[in-house]
């Protein structure tokens, strides 16, 4: 997953005004267990590059896509 935050980044730097995301982000990123923050339903999708449902139907963001 790190490796798509980073093309997706390299793809979109001038939009996000940022050639690289901070390293202490990508550390957390890297050292936080993704799946402990989706519901048991969608644990099997912890790991896509894409939107998450969280609470009323409502799509988690993108790391990449939230300013």
């Amino acid at each position: 997953m790190l490796r798509d935050i980073l093309e997706e980044v390299a793809l979109t730097r001038y939009e996000i005004g940022k050639a690289a995301l901070d390293e202490r982000v990508m550390a957390a990123m890297a050292k936080v267990p993704r799946e402990r923050f989706v519901g048991a339903y969608d644990r099997h999708r912890a790991f896509v590059n894409g939107p998450l449902p969280i609470a009323m139907g409502r799509p988690f963001r993108n790391p990449t896509s939230s300013p």
